[in-house]
């Protein structure tokens, strides 16, 4: 939990993530809000549940990210000649009780996207006018002190000089995500 759990322009949140090729062996239908609203009402047991989680992929809200479009920037060099979209951009995550069918708890979850070299990003999505101009302050100064956020489509480190609204970011993990190490975590560990 950031900046004890959340950001002065934001409430609490989880910061969960998915990893995009595991949601997609799943071969989810994607849904979209209304579909999902909808899907809401009539919950069964046996819709979309893995262990005692219901999951359904959602699409990119390309109307209200910044720096978020939810294309692939892997597949122009993969030889498409342009990005192609991602089919989703998260997963809207829901657990009900077994015994009545109510709603325990819901959380979107976003995916973390395979990059170069192995590694992932998570998408620096922002809302104009809601968090992209603290967002921007904080990737330049988290850049500075030597995150590595940055233009995925052109695989730029972000800076003053190339930052534009509409570019796609995205914070860079060098990890292959195939390993899980046991780290301290406030009191415990995670």
């Amino acid at each position: 939990i950031r900046h004890g759990g959340y950001l002065p322009t934001e409430g609490i949140d989880s910061d969960l993530a998915v990893v995009y090729e595991d949601i997609e062996r799943l071969n989810l239908p994607v849904l979209d809000e209304k579909r999902l609203k909808k899907k809401m009402h009539k919950w069964k047991p046996e819709d979309n549940n893995f262990a005692d989680f219901e999951l359904y992929p959602f699409p990119t809200d390309t109307e209200h990210w910044v720096n978020w479009k939810g294309n692939d920037p892997l597949s122009v060099s993969a030889g498409s000649g342009e990005e192609q979209p991602y089919p989703f951009h998260g997963v809207k995550m829901y657990r009900h009780s077994m015994r009545n069918g109510a709603m325990l708890w819901q959380n979107a979850v976003m995916a973390v996207y395979p990059y170069h070299h192995g590694y992932y990003f998570y998408p620096r999505a922002d809302v104009l006018g809601f968090n992209h101009e603290d967002h921007l302050k904080e990737t330049l100064r988290w850049n500075h002190e030597g995150a590595n956020m940055r233009l995925v489509d052109t695989d730029e480190i972000v800076t003053e000089l190339n930052f534009e609204r509409g570019k796609q970011i995205g914070v860079v993990m060098p990890t292959s995500l195939d390993c899980m190490v046991e780290v301290q975590f406030y009191f415990t560990t995670i």
